[in-house]
């Protein structure tokens, strides 16, 4: 939760580049890439209801057994870690609304308060924009 609105940040599968890299302000490795990294300059605001959770049934046939496994994988870093998670997302949207980036981390960032006054509009049925 950040300044009242639920944000998402998108997760990236591991990749080998993740290997090498270094955690960032706005990126963090799972279990040092091992599991993928979390990508804090694209965080969205989510509204209630707009999201569905997924089910990591080993018989849900719509999502194969190894990418189940990475899910579990990286929920469970991510439970281990949720301080360390929120506190980073917390600064990098603090940072990133009082123009204190870096201005390469800055470029990257997404619009954090104009995507919250989207989600506020969607939210109370204003789609027009």
């Amino acid at each position: 939760m950040v300044e009242g609105l639920m944000y998402f940040a998108p997760m990236s599968s591991p990749k080998p580049k993740h290997l090498t890299m270094k955690n960032s302000m706005d990126f963090l490795k799972i279990n040092d890439g091992e599991f993928g990294a979390i990508n804090f300059n694209n965080m969205i605001p989510m509204c209630e209801g707009v999201y569905t959770t997924i089910d990591f049934d080993y018989d849900n046939v719509t999502l194969n057994k190894k990418y189940i496994e990475l899910l579990i994988n990286q929920l469970f870093w991510l439970r281990r870690n949720v301080d360390i998670v929120c506190n980073k997302s917390r600064y990098l949207y603090n940072m990133y609304n009082s123009k204190r980036l870096p201005k390469s981390i800055m470029e990257r960032c997404i619009n954090f308060k104009l995507l919250e006054e989207y989600s506020v509009k969607y939210k109370l049925g204003d789609k027009s924009e």
